[in-house]
């Protein structure tokens, strides 16, 4: 199969200036841009989390969800960059769940719903493309209303992509050349920084890793957001990340007592494991550094303590669009029979 395209002289020298733009990148250029697959294949979750008090696991490489009780189903978070435009599909298979099914998306940061769907056959193709407002984006599929518990659907092919602009074609000059306007993305680094008493989105959540009822309590106060993490606890939140690329997390604390311990998580086979964890004994910032190979990680800050979290701030890359002009011409004018000046 053909990977490359070059513009050769007859016998293997690269023409001066010509490119070596792999087809794959032109493809890339000229389509969407996928940014999320999930096929199950691997025999893990790939991402996806319990929502409510459902649970999930992966069953024939597929994600399979028991509904345990009423909004008792799954999410998954991804990145965004606000005003692009993006496509999500997936298939639902409503397996033995006979009740109201739904999937919602939402702005993750918010948490408002901008679009809804039923899904009343039994197998479902959603298919849905939107422009962003907000960075981060939930996807849920839930049971809703009264429906039978303890019943299973499952979800497969989950594409998430971005759409690309089409490019812009100007009139044949007269030389015979043709003026396009080509996409380039760059890479530039941005601090997002937020105060966790403005946030509306309930994103924090509490594990429980001692079998015991859940103790840990939650405040929210006029400058921060108090946790008072039990023994065999954690408080935690979902980050969407950018796979293989280093970046940071930095947390305000406001206050602490005890020995709180803070750390970064991904999903690998199945199990979480850590990225970059440190030990906060005293108020000030704290810093955590990590490369994840996954596109969402867990923060914890994990008890026995008392935390007051003032202001959450991360660092990482976000691709920015730019637009070149690129003349292309006809190749005849470069097409020298055996040499490597033309002079024939």
């Amino acid at each position: 199969a053909i990977v490359t395209a070059y513009d050769y002289y007859p016998f293997g020298m690269l023409m001066p200036g010509r490119g070596t733009d792999s087809i794959n990148a032109v493809s890339n250029v000229m389509g969407n841009t996928l940014l999320v697959y999930n096929d199950f294949s691997d025999g893990t979750t790939q991402g996806w989390m319990n929502y409510g008090n459902g649970t999930i696991s992966n069953a024939g490489q597929r994600l399979k969800v028991r509904t345990t009780d009423n909004f008792a189903g799954t999410y998954k978070v991804t990145g965004m960059v606000p005003g692009r435009s993006y496509r999500l599909r997936m298939t639902v298979d409503r397996g033995t769940y006979t009740g109201q099914l739904r999937t919602v998306l939402l702005n993750n940061y918010s948490w408002s719903y901008f679009y809804y769907t039923e899904l009343p056959q039994q197998v479902n193709q959603v298919d849905y493309s939107f422009t962003a407002t907000s960075p981060s984006l939930a996807i849920v599929t839930e049971p809703f209303n009264t429906g039978p518990m303890n019943r299973d659907f499952y979800i497969d092919n989950f594409i998430f992509e971005e759409i690309r602009p089409q490019p812009q074609v100007d009139p044949v000059t007269s030389n015979g050349c043709i003026t396009m306007t080509r996409s380039k993305w760059v890479t530039t680094w941005v601090d997002s920084c937020n105060y966790v008493y403005n946030w509306q989105w309930p994103g924090f959540l509490v594990e429980v890793y001692n079998g015991q009822p859940q103790a840990t309590t939650v405040k929210k106060t006029g400058t921060a957001v108090e946790f008072n993490v039990a023994n065999g606890e954690a408080a935690v939140f979902t980050l969407s990340v950018l796979p293989n690329v280093a970046q940071s997390i930095d947390l305000d604390l406001e206050s602490v007592q005890g020995n709180a311990q803070l750390a970064v998580q991904e999903e690998q086979g199945g199990s979480w494991v850590g990225l970059a964890s440190t030990v906060a004994t005293a108020k000030g910032n704290f810093t955590l550094n990590f490369t994840p190979t996954q596109a969402q990680v867990k923060v914890k800050i994990i008890g026995p303590c008392f935390v007051g979290v003032k202001k959450f701030c991360t660092k990482k890359p976000v691709m920015k669009q730019e637009n070149v002009l690129v003349d292309i011409c006809p190749a005849d004018k470069d097409k020298y029979r055996f040499g490597f000046n033309g002079q024939e």
